[in-house]
């Protein structure tokens, strides 16, 4: 009935954009300062650096050279969810990346319809897949000779469920003919059903499901990831006392990494949720609240690989290797540029000094 009603009363095309805000300034929606401005665009190019350049490092160093020392499910689970944050960096973080530099929208309408119903898919499939990594950590350490769900075949079929749900969400959106519309305080676009009082049945239960439920659980889950772990540590250091073994246990690097990931993600996705519960129940939110929840989620985006390079010896030692042969080649370039300038000055000289 809500469906049927809805249409009736929206003449509109399926696929529509309204740019009226395309010119608005989001210096003045937001009232910030030509120094604010400058710092926010300061703080995102370093973010979007480390994410663009951080999960291809994780993706090419995990299939080339094996650079993540875990099992194979785990590392499918890893390079998964680095092609996700990559692919959140390119729709979302480029597109603020030119909004920040031009002051306003200036991408056109397609990328805006792109962005505002279909740039969800992997900020969605993102979160569920964060939930499916620490649920097979959890699975791991409780059942960890049990190999029926432990396979590379049932990560992919797991992966493939994570990505049609969001599709399946996207679908219905489309169906309900939403508006994209570009929103100047959030710094990128998004979909009438945010603020069309029409439509909070079907966005209730999208913030419902997508963002607090997984949050719920991925919470209880790393909380017994940690005490399981921390009892496992206690008898192992009681053991090695016993043995009269100096060298204390610690956690090991599987359970590490799940947990880093998804502290991370905890705290990158609060705000996001704020945002998004006090849209549907129409809550004034203050200004700065919108591009500061966009900006400390996107964080969730780079700071995977970090967690990686700090958890991980053998992605470190990748990535300090890395780093040091670009240098080196970078070295090498500029004394070379400096060995040909030098030498072209000294052959027009010797020209001048001959003529």
């Amino acid at each position: 009935n809500e469906y049927k009603s809805y249409l009736s009363e929206r003449e509109v095309p399926m696929f529509s954009v309204n740019s009226a805000n395309f010119n608005v300034s989001f210096k003045d929606a937001l009232n910030l300062s030509s120094l604010d401005a400058s710092l926010i665009l300061v703080y995102h190019v370093v973010v979007l650096i480390i994410a663009l350049f951080g999960n291809c490092v994780v993706l090419w160093g995990s299939k080339k050279y094996h650079a993540i020392d875990l099992d194979k499910v785990s590392v499918y689970f890893i390079e998964f969810l680095a092609f996700t944050d990559l692919t959140i960096a390119v729709t979302f973080g480029v597109p603020i990346l030119t909004v920040l530099i031009s002051k306003r929208w200036v991408l056109g309408s397609t990328m805006c319809y792109v962005q505002g119903v279909f740039g969800y898919i992997p900020v969605f499939a993102e979160i569920l897949t964060v939930v499916v990594i620490s649920l097979h950590r959890l699975w791991t350490l409780t059942c960890p000779f049990s190999s029926q769900l432990n396979t590379v075949k049932s990560a992919r079929i797991a992966m493939a469920i994570i990505w049609i749900l969001p599709i399946s969400y996207v679908i219905v959106k489309i169906s309900f003919r939403q508006d994209a519309f570009y929103d100047p305080r959030m710094l990128t676009c998004n979909n009438s059903g945010l603020i069309d009082k029409k439509y909070v049945t079907l966005t209730s239960v999208a913030v419902v499901l997508f963002p607090t439920l997984p949050f719920i659980v991925i919470v209880i889950t790393n909380i017994a990831i940690f005490i399981i772990a921390a009892r496992v540590k206690a008898r192992c250091n009681v053991r090695r006392y016993n043995d009269s073994t100096r060298r204390t246990c610690s956690f090991s690097s599987p359970v590490l990494i799940v947990l880093s990931i998804s502290l991370i993600f905890v705290v990158s996705v609060v705000p996001f949720m704020v945002r998004g519960t006090c849209q549907v129940f129409h809550i004034p939110l203050p200004t700065f609240f919108y591009p500061l929840q966009m900006e400390v989620f996107f964080v969730n985006v780079s700071a995977n690989t970090i967690a990686y390079t700090l958890t991980c010896q053998r992605f470190r030692s990748f990535l300090l290797n890395l780093l040091r042969s670009i240098l080196a080649e970078r070295v090498a370039i500029s004394r070379s540029s400096m060995f040909s300038l030098v030498s072209m000055c000294s052959v027009r000289m010797r020209d001048d000094m001959n003529a």
